[in-house]
């Protein structure tokens, strides 16, 4: 999400914390979805598409919005990299993480 819109869009922090206050004894729920591009498709900010994400990444020329990956090369590097027996040490761990965990792409 990020490297698609330019970095102006973040992925959420998940965390499990109990409700505040007068709303700890209410059950909660939330709905998640998930999507992702075709396989073939480049991971890469899509300033044709938006000016808004055009001026971003020109507005941050520090930041990579070009991955190079496909989207199907990204998901293989992920499910790789989350077995445990597949870990080598913390740069593995990184790799599972996607582009976010990588500061050079976004």
């Amino acid at each position: 999400m990020a490297l698609f819109s330019g970095g102006i869009l973040r992925s959420n922090l998940h965390r499990v914390i109990p409700p505040p206050g007068i709303q700890a004894p209410y059950e909660r729920w939330s709905l998640v979805f998930f999507t992702r591009p075709g396989n073939s498709v480049i991971l890469r900010a899509l300033v044709e598409d938006s000016e808004m994400i055009a001026r971003a990444v020109n507005e941050t020329p520090e930041r990579n919005f070009e991955s190079g990956s496909t989207a199907s090369e990204w998901f293989s590097r992920r499910i790789k990299n989350q077995r445990i027996g597949n870990r080598k040490g913390p740069e593995t761990w990184m790799a599972s993480r996607g582009t976010e965990s990588n500061p050079a792409i976004v």
